[in-house]
């Protein structure tokens, strides 16, 4: 079944929420920085360095990271939730 992750406690910040959906998706910030071609941005970021990206770059990340750009921008809304693995149709 799936459902909401369990934390102590909401992701309160930028990084924390970047760190979270990154570990949820199974992804990394080099994975999210090539796809956004940047060099090292995500990992600053995710690392709590003073970097506020523009709204273009969070929309990339939460594109890539396939949840709501709101959420990872401000925590506004629900936590993500796991995906269901996609299983084979039987042919």
């Amino acid at each position: 079944m799936m459902g909401r992750m369990k934390t102590t406690s909401p992701p309160a910040t930028l990084g924390e929420r970047l760190t979270f959906a990154m570990a949820l998706r199974g992804t990394t910030a080099n994975a999210i920085d090539v796809a956004l071609k940047k060099n090292r941005y995500t990992a600053y970021i995710a690392n709590g360095r003073t970097i506020n990206p523009g709204l273009e770059a969070l929309e990339q990340m939460a594109n890539h990271l396939d949840v709501d750009c709101a959420w990872l921008a401000f925590g506004k809304g629900d936590l993500p939730v796991a995906r269901a693995p996609v299983r084979a149709s039987a042919a």
